[in-house]
């Protein structure tokens, strides 16, 4: 019992476990103290509808639970897991938590609680099995295999992470050299939620790797170390014998399930760590100011701007519709159309993400005239923009948003006419959403002119 409520504070991190035997001395009902890795009290009385309800409902938590109050009160604990066991000659109930004036510093979560149970299994495992689980352990060469792969997992972990961090380092140089600010801003959001996901995987990943438990499995080895004529009689005599090979394979099926969550895990980041790399590697490709005009696609320009702000409009359910007519490559500065087709879509964010209109969305229609311009339009339903503020919604400083800078709908405009084109906004006033239109003059590529 001391081995594991030390195991619960050390590697679950918890400040205070114990066990407790409920017994009914007379007219009482106690809790006397088994073993507990905190100055708890060695016994303390409880009513009999506390003592019922914690045998009836097997496992549970508190504060959630206020027919724990007496219970919280007897411990002296401000937040618990607790879980009961049968036990062999009276009930057991484990606690593991916070003393009283620490439970508002921490917070128990549901991951937390399966860990919890999970050991607490352990131990009716071992109490069940006591004088047999004392003795028994792995065989050497299945230590030797567990640990090895759990040095290659820890091996992956530690790649994983070398590459997480070489991707934070490029992205800092990406931001630093963006062009137009509301192109970084974006895509260190992008990149920030990724990042969330991938410190998830790293913790989850870490969590299972503390849980395994390998560190006695050398004792079933020097059970097993014996002569091999002995061996024989061991297995068909000895109570030890007959359930090591059912208590190994439980074992290795526990182990082998880990390193498999494990692995999941570990794949999950890498993803992660792939889609960073391809949000980057995309931001370098438009970040830079080129000058140069080629053939491009009109559908995969736009697409490529959706690809650097999706992320961020998942987070407020915003539908991208898209209204493409069918048009040739047209040569154009591709750097330019994307950081002004980026701002566009990341003003038409923040409108939806002020308005209550549901379902947000924003629509991108690509419209050409035979002989006249090519035009990009994107609309949203969002807040609009009033009329007083359409004369002025290019103007360099112009924002109504709290936290805006108002220069990415200004950078737009002067880049639009540096490609000859213009950028221009329509809105029917507040609450009626808005429509950027991208005029652009139609140069066809070489081989394509008549």
């Amino acid at each position: 019992l001391g081995l594991w409520v030390s195991s619960i504070v050390d590697d679950l991190n918890f400040q205070v476990a114990a066990v407790y035997a409920c017994l009914r001395e007379g007219p009482r009902l106690v809790l006397r103290k088994g073993a507990a890795h905190a100055p708890l009290a060695d016994e303390a009385a409880i009513d009999p509808e506390t003592l019922e309800h914690v045998l009836s409902n097997k496992s549970g938590r508190y504060p959630r639970d206020p027919k724990l109050d007496a219970l919280a009160r007897v411990v002296a604990l401000d937040s618990f897991f607790w879980m009961s066991l049968p036990g062999r000659d009276q009930p057991l109930l484990l606690l593991a938590g916070y003393g009283a004036g620490f439970g508002r510093f921490y917070t128990l979560h549901d991951y937390d609680l399966g860990h919890f149970l999970l050991f607490g299994s352990h131990l009716a495992a071992l109490l069940e099995n006591q004088e047999l689980i004392a003795e028994l352990d792995r065989e050497r060469s299945e230590l030797s295999t567990s640990n090895a792969q759990l040095d290659a997992s820890l091996s992956k972990l530690r790649d994983a992470q070398a590459k997480l961090l070489q991707s934070t380092k490029v992205l800092a140089e990406v931001s630093r050299r963006a062009g137009m600010a509301d192109v970084a801003t974006g895509v260190l959001h992008n990149v920030g939620n990724v990042l969330n996901s991938i410190n998830v995987s790293a913790e989850l990943s870490l969590e299972r790797l503390r849980a395994l438990r390998v560190g006695g499995v050398e004792r079933v080895a020097e059970l097993l170390n014996r002569a091999p004529e002995e061996l024989g009689e061991f297995f068909r005599s000895d109570h030890r014998g007959r359930v090591l090979p059912t208590y190994l394979k439980e074992l290795a099926g526990h182990l082998s399930g880990e390193v498999s969550g494990i692995a999941a895990e570990l794949r999950s980041l890498q993803e992660n760590v792939d889609h960073i790399k391809s949000i980057i590697t995309k931001q370098q490709a438009y970040a830079r100011t080129v000058g140069v005009s080629e053939p491009c696609s009109v559908t995969e320009l736009i697409e490529d701007a959706i690809g650097l702000v999706r992320d961020s409009f998942g987070e407020l359910g915003i539908r991208v519709v898209r209204d493409y007519a069918e048009v040739p490559p047209f040569l154009m500065d591709r750097h330019k159309v994307v950081q002004i087709l980026v701002n566009l879509l990341t003003n038409a964010k923040h409108a939806l993400a002020e308005s209550d209109q549901e379902p947000k969305q924003i629509t991108i229609s690509v419209r050409h005239r035979p002989g006249g311009s090519l035009s990009l339009v994107v609309c949203d339903n969002g807040v609009g923009v009033a009329p007083e503020h359409l004369p002025k919604l290019f103007t360099y400083g112009f924002t109504t948003r709290k936290n805006g800078h108002g220069f990415g709908l200004h950078a737009s405009a002067l880049a639009a006419m540096e490609l000859g084109g213009s950028l221009t906004c329509t809105s029917p006033g507040r609450g009626g959403g808005a429509s950027f239109v991208l005029e652009l003059p139609v140069r066809l590529p070489f081989a394509a002119r008549g």
